[in-house]
């Protein structure tokens, strides 16, 4: 059931009454072609927080929607691709149609991430107003091959441009398991259509809201099904971390066609933004600090 097509035509399914909007933690569930792992991601979720389920799936002729129907999740279809493209379509859902929304978690759907963690991630956010995102940190403690280790150096080769190029200091940019005050996202919207999407919400949470990301150590556990990351993307997100740090970053507002109301899924429309010289002078301004909270002890999350 899409939410509307490329010209802004159709309109929002219906929340289900099993979800009531009492509930105030949304969780984002991106999904292409998962049909191994949708079903096991959205029962842990069930064991693990109070939230209402969002999967913005992409179809493909699976059966991923409908598993994640029949699980109670709400289901709304995304016509065009990429991951940072369902991420923007779930959170214009969430604005519109589920207005209490206090926190907006994102997993992904291949059964990587514990969800047991969640809880946690919240009480960090209930706990402490300067924190804006508490982030999934990856740890394995198998060896899974040259693959693997390829795919670890990577990632910090990509921390390190993250810090570089973004002033964004964290051990696990990219994980796919992260929860957002859904406030400090009001008025604002990611522009990127891939796998940077991360990357973005990064720079947004530190950068433009000045506010501290945390991280929370997760054992991190083999995907179920196809493996959708390659290495072209690990260059299309650092791409965007070059752009960010050395152009602009835009927020946006949600745009909604006149005949309507309905949700209008092109590209979003800038609201303001914020050029290279105010982002240098907003990385001069104080710098709260980022921690990592290891079995209820806080500790530095990385040196500067």
């Amino acid at each position: 059931m899409a939410i509307a097509d490329s010209t802004g035509q159709q309109s929002h399914p219906p929340v289900p009454d099993i979800y009531p909007q009492l509930r105030d933690t949304v969780i984002i569930v991106p999904a292409y072609g998962e049909q191994l792992g949708i079903g096991l991601v959205l029962k842990e979720l069930s064991e693990s927080i109070d939230s209402t389920v969002l999967v913005v799936n992409r179809p493909n002729g699976d059966s991923t929607g409908s598993v994640a129907r029949d699980l109670g999740a709400v289901v709304v279809d995304q016509n065009d691709q990429g991951k940072g493209n369902a991420v923007r379509l779930g959170l214009r859902y969430v604005e519109d149609e589920m207005p209490d929304t206090r926190y907006i978690g994102i997993i992904d759907a291949d059964c990587t991430y514990p969800t047991s963690s969640l809880e946690k991630m919240r009480s960090i956010l209930e706990a402490r107003r300067s924190v804006g995102m508490v982030i999934a940190r990856r740890v394995t403690t198998t060896n899974r091959g040259i693959s693997s280790k390829v795919f670890a150096w990577g990632n910090r080769v990509l921390a390190t441009a993250h810090k570089v190029f973004n002033r964004v200091s964290l051990q696990d940019p990219l994980s796919g398991l992260r929860l957002l005050r859904a406030d400090i996202l009001e008025g604002w919207l990611p522009t990127a259509r891939g796998f940077e999407v991360e990357c973005e919400l990064n720079c947004f949470v530190r950068n433009v809201r000045n506010l501290q990301i945390v991280e929370v150590p997760i054992l991190y556990r083999e995907r179920v099904g196809e493996k959708k990351l390659g290495l072209r993307h690990g260059f299309e997100i650092l791409r965007c971390m070059i752009s960010l740090g050395t152009n602009r970053v835009v927020t946006v507002q949600p745009r909604h066609s006149a005949s309507d109301g309905a949700l209008d899924t092109r590209s979003p429309g800038p609201l303001s933004s914020i050029r290279k010289s105010e982002l240098s002078n907003a990385f001069q301004t104080r710098r709260l600090d980022q921690r990592e909270v290891v079995e209820g002890i806080e500790q530095p999350a990385l040196n500067r």
